[in-house]
């Protein structure tokens, strides 16, 4: 059991987190929107706003955002700790193509709802041997990130294809874009950029380390092309 730990604990120190700091930023990232719950429930419980139903529609609001944001970060956590300790679902033949095409489905309403278009391009089926809750986590991050870090009225174009015996996966945007000196820090646990374009987007800062963790599990690849105003492409190469 002694060398099981001491393996485990290896593997996590390799990817950057011992498992006491992921449990010390999570605490800390959970602070700020606990804090936040907090102050909006005292704010109702004493009528601050009078009689304003619509200002007690807004706290609610910001309430339940932030408790989404708890939610997705250890939700997030959680999964992240299954692919450390190496559990692995079932794998069978999966088609990714209809696998995104179930995704941008998913995100239609989201989409629509910020005048964002989602588009699939794809020359027919694209099968891997996979997990396919783990395809999904992939595509639902790469998607979702495209989504929430677009312009409005913007585009996201969602590519599936096979290449060489891999399964190729590309989404692109086009929405903010990623400086040159990001790049690095965007794979890594608990890393979000912070400026004026992005500090009011919720996000856990995990969602791109998992994806990448995800990839490595089928020996394949997640890669960025980005520039600061013009969108970004992330590619995934999954080996079947």
């Amino acid at each position: 059991m002694t060398t099981g730990l001491t393996t485990q604990q290896d593997r996590t120190r390799q990817n950057g987190q011992t498992p006491f700091g992921i449990l010390a930023v999570a605490a800390h990232e959970l602070k700020a929107p606990l804090s936040a719950v907090q102050v909006y429930l005292e704010l109702m419980k004493t009528r601050a706003a009078g009689d304003d139903i619509a200002a007690y529609d807004h706290i609610l609001g910001r309430s339940l955002i932030r408790l989404e944001t708890m939610r997705q970060l250890i939700l997030d956590i959680i999964e992240l700790a299954r692919i450390e300790a190496g559990r692995r679902p079932d794998f069978k033949r999966v088609d990714v193509a209809m696998l995104a095409a179930k995704v941008i489905s998913d995100f239609g309403d989201i989409a629509r709802a910020d005048d964002i278009h989602i588009e699939l391009k794809t020359s027919g089926h694209a099968y891997i041997n996979a997990s396919i809750p783990e395809i999904e986590i992939i595509l639902n991050n790469l998607v979702s990130n495209a989504i929430k870090y677009n312009k409005s009225s913007g585009k996201v174009t969602v590519s599936v294809r096979t290449m060489n015996g891999s399964v190729i996966i590309e989404v692109t945007d086009t929405g903010i874009g990623i400086a040159a000196e990001d790049m690095d820090q965007i794979f890594t646990e608990f890393s979000r950029i912070k400026n004026d374009k992005t500090v009011a987007i919720e996000g856990t800062g995990l969602g791109l380390a998992i994806v990448r963790k995800i990839t490595q599990v089928y020996n394949g690849s997640i890669t960025v092309r980005s520039e600061p105003g013009n969108g970004s492409t992330f590619t995934v190469v999954l080996c079947c």
